[in-house]
């Protein structure tokens, strides 16, 4: 049973982006026997320092642990998220909130019930260990494929595709996109905006350290792993 928890456990921490490096001290945690303990994580967005204390508990001895909620601190900000059966907002994601960028989710209730639909924080509106949580659900009428349309999109290469652009909108990146204007390509970032069913678009990037790492962002991050199986796959 300890060894199933623990692969459940870290197979949670991966896919809500704590990565591997608390693997090790999970381990030692749980072997302790204590009924509940917390982890700590440092890491970086855009530049920007994370930190996050990622609670765990068990309600006896001998049943297993549970990972039920992560608090994250940006800056002067945190918000704590819960975490059920290994679902839950991911550290990336997280972030995006923090930044008060809109997330498109698809959740489980603790009554296995199931919905989807975007959710944004309401930076303006503290709440408990956190902040409100505003939330547009599929019948709001947000088609954020309609509003990408509508706007002038250039796409970089050949190797773009649109439905990675759509699925790092609703993650709630600040996605780096080249729009034309009367002929001629702009840089800018967009997001999604479900509260007003549009696309934002920001001012051009200032600042050059930030501008490198946006332009290398979570599109052109799969790309080069795409890239990678292919020269791989024609080596063989």
């Amino acid at each position: 049973m300890e060894t199933a928890n623990q692969q459940f456990l870290f197979s949670a921490l991966l896919y809500l982006g704590f990565g591997e490096k608390l693997q090790d001290t999970l381990t030692k945690e749980m072997e302790s026997g204590i009924p509940e303990f917390e982890l700590r994580f440092n890491g970086s967005f855009d530049l920007l320092p994370v930190t996050a204390r990622l609670f765990f508990k068990r309600s006896l001895p001998e049943t297993y642990y549970h990972f039920y909620k992560y608090s994250l601190q940006l800056e002067d900000k945190s918000h704590e998220f819960e975490v059920y059966k290994g679902w839950g907002v991911t550290l990336k994601e997280g972030y995006n909130l923090l930044c008060g960028r809109a997330v498109y989710k698809k959740w489980r209730g603790k009554d296995d019930t199931k919905g989807q639909g975007w959710i944004q924080l309401d930076l303006s509106k503290p709440e408990n260990e956190g902040y409100v949580i505003h939330a547009w659900y599929d019948d709001h009428g947000f088609d954020i494929a309609a509003a990408v349309a509508a706007l002038q999109i250039e796409l970089p290469s050949s190797n773009w595709d649109m439905a990675m652009l759509y699925r790092s909108l609703e993650r709630g990146n600040l996605q780096a996109v080249a729009l034309m204007e009367n002929g001629v390509a702009r840089k800018s970032c967009i997001c999604a905006n479900p509260k007003d069913k549009n696309i934002l678009v920001l001012p051009d990037i200032r600042n050059p350290e930030f501008e490198e790492h946006v332009l290398t962002h979570d599109i052109e991050q799969v790309l080069n792993k795409k890239k990678s199986k292919r020269a791989k796959a024609a080596t063989k």
